[in-house]
């Protein structure tokens, strides 16, 4: 096969820049932010590499090639560093909804040159610990992540600190009355009211179900079921092998309201734990008789 001396000269041009930019890689310290998985990106005479990259705790820092595969960490980024490596990305301002560690979750604004939909709620990474709920971030897209970078100081930060405060109240979205509240924010109190109140009734259920089958347990008894009523709890336990269903209150000190059973002869004004200790004590004397 014969190829022409122009396209052979190219082709070894070709390379020969390949080479040149692999050389270029290896010795140049890049900006890269690191929040989950094993690799970076990099780019060099408009060739992206890939490289693997030992664990890293989340974070921004500087990285520097071992060779063309493979890279390693430097030191941590500082702030100019940040700055030059967010400035070519796509900005973007969206309304903090949640927070966890290094990460929160965000509604994006309607108007946004990425096509983000205002009620997808969005992953944003590296977040530190000026924003709080509610808050309106500016972050910016590489085209696969969204990047904190601040918080917008152009908004209100008075929304945020109500909208804060009806949510320690358990505020219905429908009852918000704050001049300037827009779509986005009242959009983000709602997902965020959601969750929370169904985090508070599961924690409620189980502090009940804690304290109920704790009554029960801590007078010897066997706990086997509870059941919340609108204004009183149904417990059902065993004592040496028998079963009774018992309803008492939703104080803290769950009094009986009906113990299911007759207690021939004996005070009936107890709370649970006693009710449980008599019945062990009625069941040896032989006084108890069910309903």
């Amino acid at each position: 096969m014969f190829f022409r001396t122009e396209r052979v000269s190219d082709i070894l041009d070709l390379i020969g820049k390949i080479g040149e930019t692999e050389d270029a890689l290896l010795e140049r310290v890049f900006v890269s932010p690191i929040f989950h998985g094993d690799t970076v990106a990099t780019r060099v005479s408009g060739m992206t590499y890939t490289l693997k990259i030992p664990r890293t705790p989340p974070g921004w820092y500087l990285l520097k090639a071992t060779d063309h595969k493979h890279a390693k960490v430097v030191e941590t980024a500082g702030m100019e560093d940040i700055e030059a490596y967010l400035k070519h990305l796509e900005r973007v301002r969206l309304i903090m909804v949640s927070q966890t560690e290094e990460m929160c979750h965000a509604l994006p604004m309607k108007v946004n040159k990425q096509g983000f939909a205002p009620t997808e709620l969005l992953p944003v990474f590296l977040v530190d610990d000026r924003p709080m709920d509610f808050d309106r971030i500016i972050c910016r897209f590489d085209g696969a992540n969204i990047w904190f970078e601040d918080v917008d100081m152009g908004n209100d930060p008075a929304k945020g600190e109500y909208l804060r405060e009806q949510l320690h109240r358990l505020g219905d979205p429908k009852t918000l009355q704050f001049a300037g509240l827009n779509f986005e924010e009242r959009a983000a109190y709602g997902i965020r009211f959601a969750v929370d109140k169904k985090i508070r009734e599961e924690e409620r259920k189980h502090s009940v179900l804690g304290s109920v089958q704790g009554d029960v347990e801590h007078a010897g008894g066997k706990f086997i079921s509870v059941l919340e009523r609108r204004d009183h709890i149904q417990v059902t336990f065993e004592v040496d092998g028998d079963r009774y269903t018992s309803t008492v209150s939703k104080t803290p000190q769950h009094e009986i309201i009906s113990a299911g059973i007759c207690l021939s002869g004996m005070d009936r004004d107890f709370d649970l734990k006693s009710l449980v200790t008599v019945m062990r004590e009625g069941q040896t004397r032989d006084l108890i008789h069910r309903w």
